[in-house]
């Protein structure tokens, strides 16, 4: 997962242009990975918002680079995708629902390519990880979260790939059980689900 990791993040550095920043990441990834998996591992759940408005902007600066310089210079591209990109990203901080479809998505889709490095598999387990997350936001946020940082830990400090889904399943749990009394989706479940939910509820209450 690790070396899958920096992979695509040495791919956008160089498509970009600011490959030579990428020696910082490798330089210091002993205390920026374990911080990125650690906090995903953990508390994925609340801070998967931060992490979609950074998906957003790597995908926005990537196709600034793509067709800007093609009418421009680069240092205007660079000042057009810094500033609007920096907006943007801090707008879709907010799209709770439609982020958290895209970066569980990713993270779906990343997780399989690690496993199967082939783009059908990815792309296969990215839409499942994006139709899971529309229908079970909670859920699929905390999944998914947990999963990409448990075995995010386990390929940085060397462990079997199993250690890391145990750890990432066990955290899964825990951060399903910490966010029971969330506020940032309106609803956890499908209408179906949630209504016979509620008619439990009244049951309970009126017995």
């Amino acid at each position: 997962m690790k070396d899958i990791f920096l992979l695509f993040l040495k791919m956008f550095f160089d498509f970009t242009g600011i490959g030579d920043r990428f020696s910082f990441v490798t330089e210091y990834e002993i205390i920026i990975l374990p911080i990125i998996f650690g906090t995903s591992l953990v508390l994925g759940f609340y801070f998967f918002r931060f992490y979609q408005s950074i998906l957003f902007f790597c995908a926005y600066v990537y196709a600034c680079a793509m067709v800007l310089p093609k009418i421009m210079n680069w240092q205007s591209t660079v000042a057009v995708f810094s500033v609007s990109g920096v907006f943007l990203a801090f707008l879709f901080y907010k799209c709770n629902r439609s982020g958290s479809m895209i970066l569980c998505g990713c993270i779906s889709g990343l997780i399989a390519y690690s496993f199967i490095p082939h783009i059908i598999p990815a792309v296969i387990f990215a839409i499942l990880g994006i139709v899971l997350t529309f229908f079970f936001p909670v859920h699929g946020v905390c999944v998914f979260t947990s999963l990409f940082g448990g075995l995010g830990i386990s390929s940085l400090l060397g462990f079997p790939f199993y250690v890391g889904l145990i750890a990432g399943i066990l955290f899964a749990i825990f951060q399903i059980w910490v966010t029971k009394d969330q506020n940032i989706f309106d609803k956890k479940y499908p209408a179906a689900i949630q209504e016979a939910l509620d008619r439990k509820k009244r049951k309970k209450v009126a017995a």
